[in-house]
């Protein structure tokens, strides 16, 4: 059985030179299931691109991700 979700999601990016910053959140939601359990999700991405010619790009990202829903913490 399907049940009711939802997600926003944002990112910007800025170029300086051969470098590319970005930052992007999403916020992903959704009603319990037939079980009872839910999810809730809140995700930070910050990253760096870098070109270093044409044909090579190097990327990095770091994500923060906080299970809102989760019973322990």
């Amino acid at each position: 059985q399907g049940r009711d979700s939802k997600a926003v999601v944002a990112g910007i990016s800025y170029g300086l030179g051969g470098a590319k910053f970005l930052y992007a959140y999403g916020d992903f939601d959704s009603s319990a299931d037939l079980n009872g359990a839910k999810e809730h999700i809140v995700e930070q991405d910050i990253g760096i691109e870098y070109s270093l010619n044409d044909g090579f790009m190097l990327n990095a990202v770091f994500v923060m991700s906080d299970d809102r829903a989760r019973d322990t913490k």
